[in-house]
């Protein structure tokens, strides 16, 4: 539990006194002494200067806590809160204010660093002359809190420290992403407070993200970032150019590390790019991008044989061959139509249409469709040729896909040009393992980064990206930043693409 994650004076606090600290004004003669003492404190340590809390009235021995205080739960001394019934201090990490006023039944607190009460039973935060301001003042008073954020406020780029593009694509992917964004920007970890020992990839990008949203413009130069990660994932720390899907998986990994404090599960690599999961790990990382891939195999008698893959990433596909495409031997659940079209779009070299474009759909298709295999059926007891289907079991709040447009690994292994035909909105209905279940508008996701690849060979050349920010996309490339389009986002050398559900229908 904790307090409203947006800064009280944003929230649309309410001006006036609310009928709850009217009565307990009414009731406790000693309220608006301790609340005009605990304002008075307040203005005093936010202009920095020492001071000393009331009296506490929680022991019988009245004692003062001396100036700068700190939460009596963990220690922990940023965005504190007093209790203006028993003058306890403590902060917002872990919720741990509004732990103290539900179990004390206490009702009020004041925020020292933004200088408003909060009332538990209104969840809200409360403006009122009794605390030595009134509606005209507190506009230019408290003007950091209410005016609107920068134009440019978490749109910064990140400069290249020499062939670190790789990975300044993936770390805006990550910033721009409202769930981890949600995590990071409430300080759930900071390394203020990390118990981790260097170096701590997770406390690294909680500075980043402290950066991008600061409202400076200039782009930001994480050193720490790009040293913690090359300290904690050998295998990215070559010289020269490095894959930004690779890039992806060590990073998102080394946070989960940090995030966890632990080392990483041993359930080995798993789901389409090879990600490591953690099973019901409740990770930001595992929370964000973390489903479940079911994968299904189906002997010529019918016996089905299911098992479970976590995912933190999926790579599709951009080619088939005709044969592949056009085979219906273990397509019996597809309709005549689907079958007609994948023949129709099955030409020389790939599935690809006539104008050497593939869809993003069809990637998807080709993902979660049929493939014949050689497997040891346990109720048949014997060696059969099945047939084995992906199919996704469950959903992650926020989809990273990957194009594979290499077909081999080496510095001269040969890119494809393939433009993929990336959709705004993508429903994941049809690739779930009820195929049969209508359309769910739940199931829907919004496109918010692309990651795209300039080079003539998979392993060279440069990497940028396109981010969604606030309603309008934006080219992210290296430090430079410049205002783009859809089109320009979805264009022919895209290599990654994040999607994200709404914040209101994450599962």
């Amino acid at each position: 539990m904790s307090f409203p994650n947006a800064k009280p004076a944003a929230t649309g606090g309410r001006l006036g006194t609310c009928p709850h600290l009217a009565r307990e004004i009414a009731r406790d003669p000693g309220f608006t002494s301790r609340a005009r003492a605990v304002a008075r404190y307040g203005e005093m340590t936010r202009e920095g200067r020492p001071s000393e809390l009331p009296p506490s009235h929680a022991t019988s021995a009245p004692t003062r806590q001396q100036w700068p205080p700190e939460c009596r739960s963990c220690t922990y001394y940023r965005r504190l809160s007093v209790c203006l019934t028993c003058m306890a201090c403590y902060c917002f990490k872990e919720g741990h204010m509004r732990v103290h006023l539900s179990q004390s039944n206490h009702g009020f607190a004041w925020d020292i660093e933004h200088g408003a009460v909060y009332c538990r039973t209104c969840n809200d935060y409360i403006y009122d002359t009794l605390f030595g301001f009134n509606e005209a003042e507190i506009e230019p008073e408290y003007e950091p809190f209410l005016r609107r954020p920068p134009k440019c406020g978490g749109l910064r780029g990140i400069r290249n420290l020499g062939a670190t593009c790789y990975l300044s694509v993936v770390v805006q992917a990550l910033v721009h992403n409202p769930h981890l964004s949600d995590f990071f920007l409430r300080e759930e970890h900071s390394a203020l407070t990390c118990t981790n020992m260097d170096p701590c990839v997770a406390c690294d990008v909680d500075s980043v993200y402290s950066e991008i949203y600061s409202g400076a413009t200039l782009p930001i130069t994480p050193t720490d970032l790009l040293f913690g990660l090359w300290s904690a994932r050998k295998e990215i720390a070559a010289g020269g150019q490095q894959d930004a899907h690779e890039a992806f998986i060590a990073l998102v990994n080394a946070v989960h590390t940090g995030l966890t404090g632990g080392e990483l599960s041993p359930t080995g690599a798993v789901g389409g790019g090879g990600s490591v999961h953690r099973p019901q790990c409740a990770c930001a990382i595992h929370a964000t991008f973390g489903g479940v891939l079911q994968s299904t195999l189906t002997c010529p008698q019918n016996h089905e044989t299911t098992a479970d893959d976590p995912f933190l990433d999926i790579s599709l596909d951009l080619r088939a061959s005709a044969a592949e495409m056009s085979h219906t031997t273990w397509q019996g659940k597809g309709s005549a139509m689907e079958n007609a079209y994948r023949r129709q779009n099955a030409v020389a070299g790939g599935a690809m249409d006539r104008s050497g474009s593939v869809k993003l759909t069809d990637c998807l298709r080709k993902f979660t469709s049929f493939e014949q295999i050689s497997y040891r059926c346990e109720e048949c007891q014997a060696e059969v040729s099945g047939k084995k289907r992906l199919s996704i079991k469950t959903l992650p709040r926020s989809l990273c896909l990957q194009f594979k447009r290499s077909d081999s690994i080496g510095t001269d292994a040969n890119k494809k040009d393939t433009t993929v035909a990336i959709p705004s909105s993508l429903n994941l209905t049809k690739f779930m393992c009820d195929r049969r279940a209508r359309t769910n508008p739940e199931h829907t996701y919004n496109l918010y980064a692309v990651v795209h690849h300039n080079g003539k060979t998979a392993n060279a050349g440069h990497y940028y990206v396109y981010v969604m920010h606030r309603g309008h996309w934006f080219k992210l490339d290296d430090g430079d930043v410049s205002s783009s389009s859809e089109q320009e986002a979805t264009g022919p050398n895209a290599y990654m693409c994040y999607y994200t559900l709404p914040r209101s229908r994450s599962p």
